[in-house]
Formats: C-alpha cells, structure tokens, sequence
C-alpha cells in the first residue's frame, strides 16, 4: 500500500506529532486511516519524516516519528510565477502544474487585458496541496492574492534574474539567458489577451530578460509550462 503524505503546521522536533484540521478529517473520513498505518509527514523544513498512527482523538491523531529523510525532490533554485490572470480553470490548471513543476510562489495579477477575477484562495491551496502529495514534494506552494500590474513590477526587482515570455519578441532566445549563479527566478506569463505596448515597456524596463518560445502563439497555459521546460533546461546547461 502506498504510504501517504501529509503536511503540518506544527515543526516536528520530538518523536510524537499531533495532526490536526483538514489533514486529520481527510486520514480519519476519506481515507479510512487507522492506528498502525505508515506515513510520511512534512513540516516545510525540506524532509520527509517517516511515521506510524499511534492512535485517533476527537479532533486530530498521534504520530510517532521512526526516521527523517532529506527530501530531493525540490529545485535547487527557486521559482516564483507571476501570472496575469487568466479564465478560472486555467489559473486552477496553471496552479496543479506550476507545484509539479516545482514553483515555490505563484502570484496572480489583473493588467490592462484582463478582467477582476474571483479565484477561491481556498480552492487554489486544496489544489496545491494534493498536487504537492502527488508529486511528493516537500513544500507547499505559496499563492498569493491577487494583486495589480504596477505591484507586481515593484516585486520582480528583488529577483536574481526575471525571464518574461514575450509573445512580440523576434530574436532573443532561453540560450541566450544566463543563469548560472542565479538562485532566485521569476517567470511573467500575459493572459490570454498578452500584455499592452505599455506595460510591455515597463517589465522590459524593470531589467526583465524577454525571451520568444517561437514562431506561434501559444495559449497561456501551453507558454507557461513551455517556459517552465526551458528555464530547467538552460539552469542546468549554464553550470
């Protein structure tokens, strides 16, 4: 039987963890967990710590640490997703995939060519949460609320390098990026109407790399994970 995954709030430093919340609702209600059944439980610090149910309470059930194990799975740098909002299953799809892909912060934001989104924060994090299980990462994603253009332009200044998938660019390719040394890396996707001229000209004046992903244009879900690809492959090939 697979040995599932669950993240606590709680740091683990002893050899006894109590689960709470929706973690202990999903083990005890939906997958029927009982006392003795292994598991592995992450607390964000990058290991995964082995574990058996001790015993269920009212509202939360008792693990017994057995091992701690580094966790390998994550990049070894970081990725920071700054997406222009795109239609609601799209942005759900983009958060699923942008945690398999090993983003450690995705940020939504309205510009000139999109419209004020209701994203459920709450739906987002469920999605980050199960994808992280799945892929047996050892973080959970950061997702921030929605914020504007000129706030996000404030932000990618922070960054080792921003590469900006540029639907307009001719010439500038992911090979001509480098990124050796570079730990901290943001990516800018466009909706799917793009970017206007204007707030082209501020994320190229912010010091953002613009870079083309071909001759066609791509839906924002496809440049997304079509940047993400390069971006692994050019970090590895620049050490």
């Amino acid at each position: 039987m697979e040995i599932k995954r669950f993240f606590t709030d709680e740091k683990i430093v002893k050899d006894k963890v109590v689960v709470k919340g929706a973690e202990f609702y999903h083990a005890y209600k939906v997958l029927r967990l009982k006392s003795g059944f292994k598991i592995i439980l992450c607390d964000g610090s990058g290991y995964d710590f082995y574990g058996e149910i001790e015993n269920f309470q009212k509202d939360g059930f008792t693990v017994r640490i057995t091992d701690k194990v580094k966790n390998e799975r994550e990049n070894p740098y970081s990725l920071h997703l700054y997406q222009a909002c795109p239609k609601k299953n799209i942005a759900e799809f983009i958060v699923q995939k942008a945690v398999e892909l090993g983003y450690n912060e995705i940020n939504f934001f309205n510009s000139d060519y999109t419209e004020n989104k209701d994203y459920s924060l709450e739906r987002f994090e469920k999605i980050s949460k199960d994808a992280s299980k799945q892929c047996q990462r050892a973080y959970l994603t950061k997702i921030n609320p929605i914020t504007d253009f000129d706030e996000i332009i404030q932000k990618i200044k922070d960054y080792d390098i921003v590469i900006y998938a540029n639907e307009r660019e001719k010439n500038k390719k992911i090979n001509e990026t480098d990124l050796k040394g570079k730990f901290k890396i943001a990516v800018i996707i466009g909706s799917e109407g793009g970017f206007s001229t204007k707030e082209e000209e501020k994320i190229i004046a912010s010091g953002a790399n613009s870079i083309t992903l071909g001759k066609r244009i791509l839906r924002v879900d496809t440049a997304f994970i079509t940047t993400t690809a390069l971006i692994d492959y050019r970090y590895w090939d620049c050490l």
